[in-house]
């Protein structure tokens, strides 16, 4: 299942690469700037969505497990910054890239979320920057989607009812 490989490809090259980055830092100046992982994660992996279930979980899977791994790696006297991007639609070619009804047929079509998002440049220079500052996470979205990260994190009941509206738009009368 491709939800699931999200999550796990994520923890597996971390733990693939683990060894090398301890080695390095045991190496060197105990003062120097321990490495950085950025992890581009989604508006999805901070709170749920309707209709995308199981790309919501794996989203919150990876927040978590990194968050986690953070923490880990400080009290094993190896740290390892995460900057985790919380992100919302990006103008990129993801929806003409996406694959239809067979691996070998790409949708080819526009996605207006897609279209109407982010310059990519604009966020490239964000998360450089946060990096440079050694931010924890940053949110980057267009502004109805920043309102929502927003409502999450200081009015969780109203986010959720607002969630559950609009995953009524999607409901299926039998």
């Amino acid at each position: 299942d491709a939800i699931i490989s999200d999550y796990l490809s994520c923890v597996a090259l971390t733990k693939a690469l683990l060894p090398s980055w301890e080695k390095k830092q045991s190496s060197i100046d105990v003062k120097s700037t321990p490495p950085m992982i950025i992890n581009t994660n989604s508006i999805s992996g901070k709170f749920g969505c309707p209709v995308r279930t199981s790309y919501t979980g794996a989203k919150h899977a990876v927040m978590g497990w990194f968050d986690s791994f953070r923490i880990e790696q400080i009290i094993a006297g190896h740290p390892i910054d995460v900057l985790q991007v919380v992100l919302g639609p990006t103008r990129t070619n993801i929806a003409r890239n996406s694959v239809t009804v067979s691996k070998d047929t790409s949708f080819k079509g526009n996605d207006s979320n897609t279209d109407d998002g982010l310059e990519v440049d604009f966020v490239a220079e964000k998360v450089m920057t946060a990096a440079f500052a050694r931010e924890k996470e940053i949110w980057l979205a267009n502004k109805k989607e920043l309102f929502l990260l927003y409502l999450n994190q200081y009015a969780p009941e109203l986010c959720y009812r607002y969630m559950l509206k609009l995953a009524k738009q999607y409901a299926v009368e039998d």
